[in-house]
């Protein structure tokens, strides 16, 4: 009666790089996982490939999510957290609007 989530994160510049999201993806689907969380959230990362720096690249955070779905064929973007970077864009979007209204 309890949701094991997995949360993976691996670097995302390099095909090499790419394969450890599949590694990550395999091994803990092999352990039964329910969910898979992508940590496109943490701010501790000093690298720009990983980390909260990915939830700020739309393009990386596309490229990662497809390189998962490969192996993982009932992930659905649907089913992500906002991460708080997304949130804050959301909101500075929202300022901008009622600005120009």
């Amino acid at each position: 009666d309890r949701v094991l989530v997995a949360s993976i994160m691996a670097g995302s510049v390099s095909d090499e790089e790419m394969r450890h999201w599949q590694t990550l993806t395999k091994a803990v689907q092999a352990e039964g996982v329910d969910a898979i969380e992508l940590n496109y959230s943490c701010p501790h990362m000093d690298r720009v490939d990983m980390g909260s720096n990915v939830g700020k690249d739309a393009v990386l955070c596309s490229t990662t999510t497809q390189v998962v779905k490969v192996f993982s064929p009932q992930f659905s973007a649907e089913k992500c957290m906002l991460t708080g970077t997304v949130d804050e864009q959301v909101d500075q979007l929202l300022d901008k609007l009622e600005e120009l209204l």
